[in-house]
């Protein structure tokens, strides 16, 4: 197996990964957080098997905008709430 992650992405990944890991076992993300041991994982054997299959650019960061869209999502969703809750007791 040969190393096909580079020095920056591997430190990303790590940081990724153990961040959501991280967010995961304080309950401030949900259970899908457990993903981030896959970044966590290629970067510690620095090898991504999706890279040779997919391109080397295209995986790290179609998964980084994955997590980014469903953060957001979850964000948007938060705020609409807040935003709906603080509309009601403005009209009343």
């Amino acid at each position: 197996m040969k190393a096909n992650v580079g020095t920056i992405d591997r430190v990303l990944r790590i940081l990724a990964g153990v961040v959501l890991i991280a967010l995961t076992l304080t309950g401030t993300i949900g259970l899908w957080g457990w993903i981030g041991l896959v970044p966590l994982a290629t970067g510690v054997f620095r090898f991504c098997p999706l890279y040779p299959l997919l391109g080397m650019i295209i995986t790290f960061y179609a998964l980084f905008a994955l997590l980014m869209m469903l953060n957001l999502k979850q964000s948007l969703t938060e705020e609409y709430a807040q935003s709906a809750w603080l509309n009601k007791r403005l009209a009343a």
